[in-house]
């Protein structure tokens, strides 16, 4: 079963836990770079690809400023289509290796 890492920082200055895969050793050079690009475009906003998150929608940004809520999201990135992040090649490997482990 895949673990996950957890990292701290801020989505449009709202404090933030983001909960990304770990990138697997032992799995193929495609799932590690698909993962990674995964991993960075989630936690920095920005794929190597060119690829963006999505910024928060009203709603969202409205029930994380009125404090005490705890809120769940995924992101939405905006991948290029050839990306490892999204290829469907990659996606592929990347849920046969999960499902295998």
């Amino acid at each position: 079963m895949p673990e996950f890492d957890v990292f701290t920082g801020s989505v449009e200055g709202v404090n933030t836990a983001f909960v990304v895969p770990s990138l697997p050793d032992n799995a193929s050079e495609l799932v590690r770079e698909g993962v990674a690009r995964r991993r960075i475009s989630m936690i920095n906003a920005v794929c190597p690809c060119g690829g963006r998150r999505a910024p928060l929608n009203r709603a969202m940004r409205r029930r994380l400023k009125r404090g005490g809520a705890q809120e769940f999201a995924i992101a939405d990135i905006a991948h290029e289509p050839d990306c490892p992040a999204v290829a469907p090649e990659t996606v592929a490997h990347i849920l046969g290796w999960r499902w295998a482990t």
